[in-house]
């Protein structure tokens, strides 16, 4: 992500190499909508594998779109902050987005500093913040401002010293990753491989190899979506959701349909969410659709009602749209009632459940829950 000069975030996505390659099937967002930090902002397919969701890393409206990545060469995705930009975004928040956001740090230490910042500008056009560090003592002050950083390490201008910067920086900097980046015949390569290294490049080292080390210091582990065996004979769908949040409301969640599984996808990640947060409960079991009349009747006996629905609005799989009121209405206004709808948009299976790769589930679970948090 990179703000530009009027406050709107340029936003891409940061791909291995590999994936580059075999990148296919893309969906984009449409100018206009408005999306959320965290839940899906694009999504792709890769070799035939499922698919690969985007997350926002900003809450705010689409304001364009690089719909030239629909068609383009694959390649255009290795820079995701220049050519390769997904969308740009208006943020709502940025300073609050910018502190939630997880920051891909790169330390260049090289002693020739117009060298270091022209890879400090390549690193920033991949996604990265850059610093450059002419000697030992520089390197270590900026590891101590981002101890989680990636340092490029250029073996030629450290000589001797090399070796023992990098011992120096493991034992110091536990979070740090080192990257040396050598010449093919350096003297110092057993020494600096006795140490502990993230990776040796021989130079040159190509743009290809830098986003592929880049991928692997800092890209998050794909975790297996978390699933429970259904719970005997009880129904496996979820129709409403009570609780009672900290500002002493009762709150509603009405599920449209089938939307909501108890044991898998969402409505696992909603429960468990749910209880870690230790709210009052109850969960009721079974599918079922609400008309005007139950809306009304759930009104008058609490605060606030949100409703779920899952509809395809050709939008990414889990993208949420909110809307005041409720469709059930049939043109009252929600407002009055305190009813407001959460439309997300399912995988594309006919049975419409809110199922997605563990990582989405979690974010949308998060959105509910926020939601029926909020006063």
């Amino acid at each position: 992500m990179r703000l530009d000069d009027y406050g709107v975030a340029r936003v891409g996505a940061f791909l291995s190499s590999d994936e580059a390659r075999e990148i296919a099937d893309v969906r984009l967002p449409g100018v206009g909508e408005v999306v959320y930090r965290g839940l899906p902002l694009a999504c792709f397919s890769v070799n035939g594998r499922p698919q690969h969701i985007v997350p926002s890393p900003i809450t705010g409206e689409i304001v364009e779109v690089n719909n030239a990545l629909i068609d383009t060469k694959p390649g255009t995705w290795h820079n995701p902050c220049r050519e390769g930009w997904i969308a740009r975004i208006r943020p709502e928040n940025v300073e609050e987005d910018l502190a939630a956001c997880r920051t891909r740090h790169v330390i260049v230490a090289i002693d020739n500093e117009r060298a270091g910042k022209r890879q400090a500008i390549e690193l920033m056009d991949l996604g990265c913040s850059a610093d450059v560090a002419v000697s030992p003592g520089t390197t270590f002050e900026a590891i101590k401002r981002n101890e989680s950083s990636l340092v490029l390490i250029d073996a030629a201008s450290f000589g001797n010293d090399g070796p023992k910067m990098v011992e120096n920086i493991n034992e110091k900097f536990a979070k740090a990753k080192v990257v040396v980046v050598a010449d093919p015949d350096s003297r110092w390569e057993a020494e600096y491989r006795a140490h502990k290294i993230f990776y040796y490049a021989v130079k040159p080292l190509t743009n290809t190899e830098l986003i592929d080390v880049l991928n692997s210091a800092f890209g998050a582990a794909i975790e297996p979506a978390p699933e429970i065996a259904p719970a005997g004979k009880l129904p496996n769908r979820v129709s409403k959701v009570s609780i009672t949040n900290r500002h002493s409301q009762e709150v509603n969640l009405l599920v449209s349909g089938e939307a909501l599984l108890n044991n898998k996808g969402v409505g696992l990640q909603l429960r468990n969410l749910i209880f870690s947060e230790n709210y009052p409960i109850t969960f009721t079991l079974g599918a079922r659709r609400f008309d005007a009349i139950d809306l009304i009747r759930e009104a008058n006996v609490c605060d606030r009602i949100l409703v779920l629905e899952a509809r395809d609005t050709g939008k990414v799989p889990g993208a949420v749209t909110v809307i005041q009121g409720c469709e059930a209405l049939k043109g009252m206004s929600g407002s009055e009632y305190g009813i407001k709808t959460l439309m997300i948009q399912p995988n594309g299976e006919e049975s419409g459940e809110l199922v997605f790769d563990a990582r989405t589930s979690r974010a949308v679970a998060e959105f509910i829950i926020n939601e029926m948090a909020s006063k």
